[in-house]
C-alpha cells in the first residue's frame, strides 16, 4: 500500500516556494525515481512504497537546497519544509584570506 506525503515548502519568511523540485533521497528499502514539483501555493504530494524514515530534498533556483528528515506513517502524512536564501558566493572572502 503506497503512503501519502502531503506538503508545504516555505521560504525563511513563510511564503509558498512555487516550482522547488522536491524528491526522496534516502529511505527504506529500494524504490523508483519519486519526485514532483510545487504548486503556486508551494504544495505538493508524494507517495511513497512503504512506512519509515525517510529523507526529502528540496531545491529552487531562488534558495537553494536542503534535505528534511521525515517521518512516513501509514496513510497521510503533512509536512513543512523550510527553505532559506540560496547562500551567496565566499570567493571575496576566499581572495581576501589568500592575501599575505
Amino acid at each position: 500500500m503506497t503512503q501519502v506525503v502531503r506538503g508545504l515548502v516555505i521560504d525563511a519568511s513563510g511564503r509558498p516556494v512555487d516550482g522547488a523540485a522536491v524528491v526522496i533521497v534516502d529511505g527504506p528499502g529500494a524504490w523508483p525515481d519519486i519526485a514532483c514539483l510545487t504548486g503556486d501555493d508551494g504544495r505538493f504530494v508524494l507517495g511513497t512504497p512503504s512506512a519509515g524514515q525517510y529523507k526529502l530534498g528540496v531545491r529552487s533556483d531562488e534558495h537553494g537546497y536542503v534535505e528534511a528528515p521525515i517521518a512516513v506513517e501509514h496513510g497521510t502524512n503533512e509536512v513543512t519544509i523550510e527553505v532559506g536564501p540560496q547562500p551567496e558566493s565566499n570567493e571575496e572572502e576566499e581572495e581576501e584570506e589568500e592575501t599575505p
